[in-house]
């Protein structure tokens, strides 16, 4: 009988370790929380604020407000948009009486002398805009030319100490220079405040202006109706306008409801169950439809990425059991599950330490953490080995 040789027995513990090591290839990567991006709906300016970075908050809980007064003048508009075409719609039922005839046309003189009077301040916001737009014209010319004297007189003041250093110029000449550019830079500065002030007031007469905006055409709105309502007086009511009259009801409530529905996106609530990772905005601040104002971490959802070579994703599929070791806890295992393998190929990251290893061709693996849920911690660094028992 053959005799094991010493050294057959030596290359085949050896051959037996690096076979068990490819069995458990460790593969690095960080658990990661699972963002969810917090989005406004409609834009506005913010309100209020509830939450820090850091807060832990449960879904449906409040995290910011939109300024909602406008939204509400949009709900009170609707609501008496509805109420006047119920009224209409009643009326046309009833019949025509000759004292509505009468009330129809002093509502719409009503309306006529209200719309005259907002376009007198209408006008009157619009003068007052050309005249502040001059002024600032003036005082921002005449900053300009301040800016000016200021940079003529800092370039004398460089010049004469220059010569003051030569000897070529006194010291006194120096002293009055200095206080030429001091003089300069008061009347700069006083200057920019004027133009800042001037700016402001413009602001507001332009605020003001638009603000009426609204105002004229929800009562133009009012004239068309009172006119419209006047017409039905007179004519009397057909089957067709009775047809019309409900059209008008049925589409004032569905403008109510959606200007309900408005101002109750206003209001801007947590999704899910999780924790403000950032927040990118302040209170008063302008924001768009769709602007992300908040970052959550989503509770009990972790998730990490391994770099598997390419002669290895033989071993991992979809849904298989990974077992997961953190520093933090070195003598406990965590369970992982395989959600997710990338289609592609690509480079191994650069992070990994050697030049060598970045060179290969990896595939990205993402596991969901099914254990260990009240331990791990965003940003810990993972080792990941395949359970190859199994799917579930």
């Amino acid at each position: 009988m053959a005799r094991w040789k010493p050294w057959a027995l030596i290359i085949c513990v050896i051959g037996l370790v690096g076979c068990s090591s490819s069995e458990t290839d460790l593969y690095s990567g960080t658990i990661e929380g699972v963002e969810v991006p917090v989005l406004t709906e409609i834009g506005g300016s913010l309100d209020k604020i509830e939450v820090e970075e850091g807060q832990r908050v449960k879904k449906g809980d409040v995290l910011a407000a939109l300024d909602p007064r406008l939204l509400e003048q949009q709900v009170r508009e609707a609501e008496a948009h509805l109420l006047s075409a119920q009224a209409q719609l009643e009326g046309a039922k009833a019949g025509t009486r000759s004292r509505e005839l009468s009330k129809a046309a002093s509502q719409i003189e009503q309306v006529e002398a209200q719309i005259r009077h907002l376009q007198t301040q209408q006008d009157r916001f619009q003068a007052a805009i050309v005249q502040r737009e001059a002024m600032l014209a003036q005082v921002q010319a005449q900053w300009k030319g301040a800016v000016s004297t200021l940079r003529y007189q800092e370039k004398r003041l460089k010049d004469v100490e220059t010569l003051a250093e030569q000897g070529a110029e006194a010291q006194e000449r120096v002293e009055l220079q200095r206080e030429a550019v001091h003089q300069a830079s008061i009347a700069v500065e006083s200057l920019q405040s004027q133009v800042d002030a001037h700016q402001a007031q413009l602001a507001i007469a332009n605020k003001e202006k638009e603000a009426l905006g609204p105002q004229i055409q929800s009562v133009n709105a009012q004239l068309k109706a009172a006119d419209a309502q006047f017409g039905l007086l007179q004519e009397g009511v057909t089957v067709h306008t009775l047809k019309q009259l409900e059209a008008q009801k049925a589409m004032a409530e569905a403008k109510l409801e959606q200007a309900r529905l408005q101002r109750e996106k206003a209001v801007v609530v947590s999704p899910v169950n999780g924790v403000i990772a950032r927040r990118n905005v302040s209170v008063g601040e302008i924001v768009k439809p769709s602007y992300q104002l908040f970052t959550l971490f989503e509770r009990d959802r972790l998730q990490l990425t391994v770099y598997v070579p390419e002669n290895k994703l033989n071993l991992v599929q979809v849904g298989q059991i990974a077992e997961v070791a953190v520093d933090a806890y070195p003598n406990q295992l965590f369970k992982g599950r395989v959600k997710h393998i990338a289609e592609n190929a690509e480079f191994t990251p650069k992070n990994v330490q050697t030049a060598e290893e970045r060179t290969k061709m990896v595939f990205a693996v993402t596991l969901v953490m099914e254990e260990g849920l009240d331990k791990l911690k965003p940003g810990m660094p993972a080792d990941v080995s395949w359970n190859r028992g199994k799917k579930p």
